[in-house]
């Protein structure tokens, strides 16, 4: 998976889990205040005390999930995950056999539980549990017309199961369709809000993040990782003298120079003005130099411009480092001294 693929997916994966848990928590509470306000009307105006039944043990099914995740013994996605199970897969069946099918108010509750799990759960989680839910409806459609009390009232059972069907795939497609159109023209939005606007390599507001995924793969799996500081020589002269278009334009060319010369799941980040930071994992000392060598190389072949332009470049491995902080000071430090030594 190439580098900006994987801050992609790192980002919207936190920005997910951050608001899949308000939405998880603020449905938990409708569905109980909603749970209970049909066991009091069920407790007043229905005499089928099994209806009763089944919506108090809903309410229980909330409140043992609810103290699960108090307890930190299951997270809040985990909860909402056992709520739903017992809502698709125990009440709305129970409850289709006892009030009567698809002529009474349950296939009207099944479409609103298949839009809140649509809206709850994402991924591999919201497939399984969206077409298995899907299957348990048409089976109990099918179960509507089959056991069907009257002959004659067969093709009017039809009709209604038909109609539920059809309306239920229709809603739920819609709803994958939509999902589909927003995380594209997300994708396309966080694309533009990660990368610099001059150079098109990545920003430094995404530094944190490459940094704490590069960090997990050191402590997690010890891949070390290096990181690497590059910086334009004599840049602020050159913006003097030929003006900041020509600077652009050496930027532009520094930046295309280093990116064409990384591995796809290598970070490139404009650290500021003329400062380009790389972050290599899994790589060496040796595979750097030669990276950097490259680099050198590259940007001889591609001069645009009829001046000379140099970079400076210094690098260091996190194992030499006790923080990431330390990292980039020893590679900021190095690349000074390289700079120093090529005057």
């Amino acid at each position: 998976m190439d580098s900006e693929k994987m801050l992609l997916d790192m980002y919207k994966k936190h920005q997910y889990e951050s608001t899949q848990d308000k939405i998880q928590g603020l449905v938990m509470i409708m569905s109980a205040a909603g749970i209970l306000i049909a066991a009091i009307l069920t407790a007043i105006l229905v005499t089928e005390l099994m209806s009763l039944y089944l919506f108090i043990s809903v309410l229980i099914c909330i409140a043992a999930a609810f103290l699960l995740q108090q307890f930190k013994v299951i997270s809040r996605n985990s909860a909402s995950l056992v709520y739903f199970v017992y809502i698709c897969f125990f009440f709305i069946p129970i409850n289709w056999y006892i009030t009567g099918g698809i002529s009474e108010s349950t296939p009207y509750i099944a479409v609103i539980v298949m839009l809140a799990v649509m809206m709850v759960f994402s991924g591999k989680t919201q497939k399984i549990v969206h077409m298995a839910y899907l299957a348990v409806i048409i089976a109990l459609t099918v179960y509507s017309i089959v056991t069907a009390p009257v002959v004659s009232d067969v093709p009017i059972m039809i009709y209604k199961s038909v109609a539920f069907i059809v309306a239920i795939i229709l809603i739920a497609y819609f709803m994958i369709f939509m999902l589909k159109k927003y995380n594209q023209m997300h994708d396309k939005f966080l694309r533009g809000s990660i990368k610099d606007d001059l150079t098109r390599v990545l920003s430094r507001g995404v530094l944190d993040m490459v940094i704490n995924y590069a960090e997990s793969l050191y402590h997690t799996k010890k891949i070390d990782y290096i990181m690497i500081m590059i910086d334009v020589d004599k840049f602020k002269k050159l913006n003097d003298e030929y003006g900041h278009i020509v600077g652009d334009i050496v930027l532009r060319n520094t930046a295309a120079c280093i990116k064409e010369n990384m591995r796809e799941d290598d970070f490139v980040i404009r650290y500021g003005g003329d400062e380009f930071l790389v972050v290599l994992t899994g790589a060496t000392i040796e595979s750097a130099r030669a990276i950097l060598d490259r680099i050198e190389q590259t940007q001889k072949c591609k001069r645009l411009l009829d001046f000379h332009i140099s970079v400076s470049r210094g690098y260091a491995k996190r194992s030499e480092c006790e923080s990431p902080k330390d990292l980039i000071a020893l590679a900021d430090k190095r690349m000074y001294e390289d700079k120093e030594a090529d005057k």
